[in-house]
């Protein structure tokens, strides 16, 4: 998830749900996520939103396909200060 700051989410296993509700390309959700070491514990609870930009890929030029998703996600918790943090990932796609 990447509302949550890097390394945040440690331990030998790990659990998450999403619920999500798309309209067109904007996505909307809430997400949590655990980290254990016997048992789940420590979740987080982050809701936001995000936009989809897909492509296909065009094989006959070689052109890959292509999805960018730009978002945000605030974490609900209030054991830490309520920050929105914002992000783009890119996936290629053969």
């Amino acid at each position: 998830m990447p509302a949550l700051p890097v390394g945040f989410l440690n331990g030998r296993r790990y659990a998450s749900y999403r619920g999500e509700y798309q309209i067109g390309s904007i996505l909307s959700f809430y997400y949590w996520a655990g980290m254990a070491g016997e048992e789940l514990k420590g979740w987080e609870k982050i809701y936001g939103e995000e936009v989809i930009l897909d492509s296909d890929s065009v094989p006959f030029i070689k052109i890959p396909g292509l999805q960018l998703r730009i978002g945000t996600g605030r974490r609900v918790d209030e054991s830490y200060p309520k920050k929105s943090r914002f992000y783009v990932t890119m996936i290629w796609k053969p």
